[in-house]
């Protein structure tokens, strides 16, 4: 075999079932190889930005590595925006690029702050160690991306060496002191009158998502999420407050702001929750973060918040060790108001005041409409904001780049899903703006006849950045509104064979849109000033959120700690 043999014959053996890639001449020896491989194909997409963002879907859908492989120069570095998807959202990807000879482009010093790792092969000895190395590295504590660089000259020389096959033991280093972790984090809470859980996608990631939800449902300790832990639970659990952060449900932020013990698990705050202003975050609070990652608990430390740097995976035994906090009955009918008054309702002010279609009203339209194993995608912007504020997850898949959130996510994304989960729904929900950007994609939905359900907001132009422009530039909507265009949607799916369904009522959500066996582009009609209801500033001051607070709301969300309390951090 050579070197491009070597890496088909590798990935096969470390269970890889297709790669994404798309074609070019220094990774066509490559691709030529996997297609001859037995047990492993490849899958072509029409931009190596979409076959990044389909191969960061794969860990999201099956839990297993997705692969993705391009060509050098500008094909390399069109996979940045996969690359940083898959670094800030932790998900194990592998990356390779073919490399001309000549000319090269440096993708590994290029991608370096956003990978673990970036290998470039110097010579085919090398190419056993280094796919080993980056694929165990990949998994490995944090997960997230690594890049293999494989120059042609590597993948057409001669390799007399067999596949490294990993053992079936990998040696673990000792287990963590999981009864004395548990021991500080019930002395911890024992202190607490008004004690609150904030997940965070770490808790997904490490697979403990059973034990936790058994663990939550039986002492209802009361919790609150980030966006990316949205799919690592219930949303039926009884103690379940809502999503926090700067889109979050208001009586989530509510239960945030008056907390007086708030233990984090495997998130690292950043600033869509924790805002430009981390004073404001949980104002009266001692904060205690659990996480993976040494560095991000450096970076929290302050006089109130600490941390212990533990893998998830071990989170069941510790809770073996954990006395659940006991709130006040104050806190606890408190929460119960909270969750009441603002916990899967539509708060729309402005679509109530205009009498016009409400994103909320769709998305609890959808939550009962699909399948409940259905895989549900986000994309950026406002229609993911609505998504994550509304949407009821039992046992869907939902998820999004939200850490990084490029506009046109979802559909590469759905497609990477569908091919790992043939058998169950695949929805990809995107704004007008999104769509645009990867419309080619339609044509692989088109052409593989892939069952996937595209959702697309369309609400005429970038609805989250006019809504920052009407704060920061006096309402001038420029690239936003104006010189911004919308195509007829009915139209773009005619010419590629997809069926298209226009929604401009509530009533016409039913689940016969989702059965159509192919795919299909739903187009929801929202207005074009329609906002992201309720909006808290960049500073955090949760006093001064859009739309503005009644004195009754005002009163309730500072109900213990009095609006404008800020610590030091």
């Amino acid at each position: 075999m050579n070197g491009a043999d070597y890496v088909a014959a590798f990935l096969r053996h470390r269970g890889v079932g297709r790669v994404h890639c798309t074609a070019g001449a220094s990774c066509a020896r490559m691709i030529d190889a996997i297609a001859r491989q037995p047990g492993i194909d490849y899958f072509t997409h029409f931009n190596e930005r979409s076959a990044a963002l389909a191969a960061n879907a794969v860990w999201h859908a099956a839990r297993r590595i997705g692969v993705a492989m391009a060509s050098g120069g500008p094909s390399a570095t069109n996979m940045v925006t996969g690359i940083a998807c898959a670094y800030h959202d932790s998900v194990p990807t592998l990356f390779i690029t073919g490399q001309s000879d000549v000319g090269r482009t440096p993708i590994a010093a290029i991608v370096a702050p956003i990978v673990k790792a970036a290998f470039e092969v110097a010579q085919v000895a090398d190419l056993p160690r280094i796919l080993d190395e980056g694929w165990d590295l990949a998994l490995a504590g944090r997960p997230g991306p690594v890049l293999i660089d494989i120059p042609v000259a590597v993948q057409a020389e001669p390799l007399d060496q067999s596949i490294i096959i990993p053992p079936e033991a990998v040696p673990h280093l000792p287990p963590p002191d999981t009864e004395t972790i548990g021991a500080t984090l019930t002395a911890f809470l024992a202190e607490a009158e008004r004690p609150l859980l904030l997940l965070g996608g770490g808790v997904g990631r490490a697979g403990c998502s059973v034990a936790l939800a058994d663990w939550l449902r039986r002492d209802r300790v009361p919790f609150v999420a980030s966006w990316s832990a949205l799919s690592c639970f219930d949303h039926d659990l009884p103690s379940y407050l809502g999503a926090i952060g700067r889109h979050g449900n208001r009586g989530a932020n509510f239960a945030l702001w008056n907390c007086d013990r708030l233990l984090v698990l495997g998130s690292h705050l950043d600033d869509n929750l924790r805002s430009s202003d981390p004073r404001y975050f949980a104002p009266a609070a001692r904060i205690h973060v659990i996480d993976i990652d040494a560095h991000e608990l450096t970076r929290l430390a302050t006089d109130r918040c600490q941390g212990t740097c533990l893998d998830l995976r071990f989170l069941p035994q510790v809770l073996d060790h954990l006395t659940p906090p006991l709130p006040t009955r104050a806190w606890h009918e408190y929460l119960e108001q909270s969750r009441s008054r603002y916990f899967g309702r539509d708060i729309s002010t402005f679509a109530r005041t205009h009498r016009v279609l409400s994103p909320y009203a769709v998305m609890q339209r959808l939550s009962k409409c699909l399948a409940l194993d259905a895989v549900v995608i986000g994309d950026t912007g406002a229609n993911l904001c609505w998504l994550f504020q509304m949407f009821h997850r039992r046992r869907h898949s939902l998820f999004a780049a939200g850490s990084h959130a490029p506009a046109g996510y979802a559909l590469p994304a759905a497609i990477g899903a569908v091919l790992e989960q043939p058998r169950r729904q695949v929805v990809a929900m995107i704004g007008d703006g999104g769509l645009q950007s990867t419309l080619e994609d339609l044509q692989t939905l088109a052409y593989h006849h892939l069952g996937i359900a595209v959702v697309v907001f369309n609400n005429s132009g970038y609805g989250l950045i006019k809504y920052d422009q009407n704060q920061t530039c006096g309402g001038r909507h420029e690239a936003t509104g104006r010189l911004y265009s919308v195509p007829n949607f009915d139209r773009i799916a005619s010419a590629f064979g997809i069926e298209y369904r226009k929604i401009e009522h509530v009533e016409q959500i039913g689940a016969d849109l989702f059965l159509t066996g192919g795919p299909i582009l739903v187009e929801i009609s929202i207005a074009e000033e329609m906002p992201v209801e309720p909006q808290i500033p960049p500073d955090g001051q949760i006093s001064r959120q859009v739309p503005d607070l009644s004195d009754e709301e005002r009163a309730f969300g500072s109900r213990f700690v009095p609006f404008g309390q800020s610590p030091p951090s």
